[in-house]
């Protein structure tokens, strides 16, 4: 019995990591959509009072413009928790707090509102998630890529369950494909934060004493995070949130059948986790000199995702269809940025300044300025024109954003 639980103790680490990912991504997912429903309505607020009417606040939906200054205000604070690691960031047992941070702003998230709003619970549990990320990389740099990979491999497994809808975001009845009583979303929520609240606990502490036990000047846990390396974490970010690892995005971009690519698509996200994919990857891209290996392995995943959304379908010979060329291309595509991920993080000595802290707030504000253009371009282009005294360029601009 001792021996297998000896077995099963260097999982524990990766399913604390892997939990914090699939918590860290479902409250960044909400929190795009929250802060432009609100962002909308507040404009649109105050744009019908400007022009002399009296609305209610008492209206579904309603926000006013001061609201949102405020919840922009919250976010740029947790955005910056991440910058804490650069002072306390050898300190390990900060990821139990860091933890407790996200567990708790996801579990107010997913509430009825009457502690503090779903938005704030979301900006909390991404405020933590960011900070624990810091630290994971300061001194778990190898698990990183797990926070990912497993992260996103969950969030899809939830979406699929509810049909495209994450079941845990709210704590109210949710319908799915498995239709989902009113309790399974509070079940599910509770189990996965108390599972990883329990896994922080304890491999926290048990951490604390196998990090002071570390020798030799390189340490492949001491990670660090490159300026050009935050930068690549926010646009694959935002590439994995807005396209890749969202199945029906995918289908509905590449017209294919959402039924028979979500499964692929998360079998793709979660194929590098096989270390055999990881080195056939560094073989294939081995032969080409290390300063250019980087950059042909992007130019590839920039082509595939060209060819994923403007190529849909070819006919096949003898009447025997179509194939779905987008979604296969798409597919591959999403292959490669799992693979990106184990190449983020580098080893560092312990000695020396570590400032992935900072460029973690860089790479998210990266994601942030991708994410704010992706919205202004759906706005403009589908939903609604320029107000004045910028009306006279909609017959434009509105055609670009098209």
């Amino acid at each position: 019995m001792f021996k297998r639980l000896q077995a099963v103790a260097p999982l524990l680490p990766l399913t604390e990591v892997g939990l914090a990912g699939l918590l860290f991504v479902s409250a960044l997912r909400f929190l795009i959509g929250e802060i432009y429903s609100r962002t909308a309505s507040a404009s649109l607020v105050s744009q019908l009072t400007a022009n002399g009417f009296e609305i209610s606040p008492n209206l579904p939906g309603f926000v006013q413009p001061s609201a949102v200054t405020t919840d922009i205000a919250w976010m740029g604070l947790v955005i910056g928790l991440p910058l804490l690691a650069l002072f306390l960031g050898r300190v390990h047992i900060l990821m139990i707090p860091a933890a407790l941070l996200l567990a708790v702003g996801r579990i107010l998230m997913g509430g009825d509102g009457s502690v503090v709003s779903h938005l704030l619970g979301a900006e909390l549990a991404v405020g933590g998630g960011l900070f624990y990320l810091a630290l994971l990389i300061r001194n778990r740099g190898t698990h990183v890529p797990y926070f990912f990979v497993l992260g996103f491999v969950g969030d899809q497994i939830l979406r699929a369950w509810g049909n495209t809808l994450d079941p845990t975001w709210s704590l109210q009845s949710t319908r799915g494909l498995l239709y989902l009583t009113q309790t399974t979303g509070i079940h599910v929520l509770f189990i996965l934060v108390g599972v990883f609240v329990m896994l922080a606990l304890i491999n926290g502490l048990r951490g604390r004493r196998t990090t002071a036990m570390a020798a030799g000047d390189i340490d492949p846990n001491n990670g660090v995070l490159t300026f050009w390396g935050g930068i690549g974490l926010g646009a694959m970010l935002f590439l994995q949130l807005s396209l890749l690892a969202t199945p029906n995005a995918v289908t509905g971009r590449a017209d294919a059948d959402y039924t028979i690519f979500v499964p692929l698509l998360i079998a793709a996200t979660a194929l590098p986790l096989v270390p055999w994919v990881r080195q056939t990857a560094r073989n294939m891209i081995a032969p080409f000199e290390a300063g250019t290996r980087g950059w042909i392995w992007l130019i590839g995943i920039v082509l595939l995702v060209v060819v994923g959304t403007r190529l849909t379908r070819i006919s096949l010979p003898a009447g025997l269809g179509s194939f779905p060329v987008g979604a296969t291309t798409l597919v591959i595509a999403q292959v490669g940025i799992s693979l990106v991920w184990w190449w983020l993080v580098r080893p560092k000595a312990p000695r020396g300044f570590n400032l992935s802290g900072l460029w973690l707030v860089i790479g998210t504000l990266i994601f942030a300025l991708f994410v704010g253009a992706d919205l202004f371009t759906y706005e403009y282009a589908f939903v609604r024109p320029l107000a004045a005294p910028f009306d006279q360029l909609n017959s434009i601009v509105l055609p670009i954003l098209r």
